[in-house]
């Protein structure tokens, strides 16, 4: 089960995708008397960044995360 979100101001241009848990592992829930899967939490991520573009060049500053 996922604790909690985080987020940030959506920006004005991309589209959101689905929610993936690609860390994520099948546990006993004694409660439910059953398996089910919890999402595990991150515990790091990289950033690609740019500097400012001179200009009107395209100042997305981010540019991908791992």
């Amino acid at each position: 089960m996922v604790g909690s979100w985080m987020s940030v101001h959506d920006g004005f241009w991309g589209e959101w995708k689905g929610h993936t848990y690609p860390c994520s592992k099948y546990a006993y829930n004694e409660d439910k008397g059953a398996m089910e899967l919890t999402a595990m939490p991150i515990n790091s991520f990289q950033l690609r960044v740019e500097p400012i573009q001179p200009g009107n060049g395209d100042d997305t500053a981010l540019n991908g995360i791992r």
